[in-house]
């Protein structure tokens, strides 16, 4: 935070509309700028596959193949290369400023944009609890890109690549004779969820956000907070 204006990410934004969101938990993560004891950072991993669909999506819609991967992104004409710029909101209560780069925005035949986000991940009901948080993501960087400029929005999607992992996958890759011969191969299947417009709730959690920021001290904790039990835990422990 500087002088008084908080910056939150479109991600970190999302938490806040998780029913089980706290906070507690929030104010203190964000007070120690996310760098709360015994995290583990993810494998590399992902951040190869992350940037690798980035380049693959960049390729179908230079080769004119996009609407063969994903129909909804059949008007797409190309992909937006510039960055969009933080949002600044300014409230009753102060000014927080919105940040975040979404994973692509589409130019569409019809002068609109389409706003994305990808998941390597299989949409099952535990991706479905996480909905919430990645709506307002989408949502936040929807509104990002309106300020820009980047208007009338058509779409606001997650496209899901899901691993293809069963037996009868793997018989299809072992029985092709033009996969290379040395390398492990894993397809994924696209799904796309819709996401519903809705810009004030950006706004208003943006303005929940910064209020809870600004508080002096933590809130209370939640009794049904698992993270609220483990820190009284921890602080037990500490102090006998």
């Amino acid at each position: 935070m500087m002088d008084g204006v908080n910056r939150i990410s479109a991600k970190t934004l999302g938490e806040l509309a998780m029913p089980a969101f706290c906070p507690r938990c929030f104010w203190i993560r964000m007070k120690l700028g996310n760098n709360v004891p015994f995290r583990v950072p993810p494998p590399g991993i992902f951040s190869s596959i992350d940037a690798y669909t980035k380049r693959y999506f960049e390729r179908l819609a230079a080769s004119d193949r996009l609407r063969e991967f994903v129909p909804e992104l059949s008007n797409a004409a190309g992909i937006l290369k510039e960055r969009i710029p933080d949002l600044r909101h300014d409230y009753s209560g102060g000014t927080v400023i919105l940040t975040g780069v979404p994973d692509a925005i589409f130019s569409n035949n019809d002068s609109s944009y389409t706003v994305v986000d990808y998941k390597t991940a299989r949409f099952t009901e535990a991706q479905m609890s996480l909905l919430p948080l990645y709506e307002v993501q989408v949502r936040a960087y929807a509104a990002m890109a309106k300020a820009a400029g980047f208007k009338p929005l058509s779409l606001l999607l997650i496209i899901y690549l899901e691993p293809l992992t069963g037996d009868e996958n793997i018989e299809e890759d072992m029985d092709n004779d033009h996969r290379q011969k040395g390398l492990l191969y894993l397809r994924l299947q696209p799904f796309v969820h819709r996401i519903m417009q809705n810009e004030s709730q950006v706004f208003r959690l943006l303005e929940s956000a910064d209020r809870i920021l600004h508080l002096p001290d933590p809130p209370e904790p939640y009794e049904a907070c698992t993270n609220c039990r483990v820190l009284k835990n921890l602080n037990d422990l500490t102090n006998d």
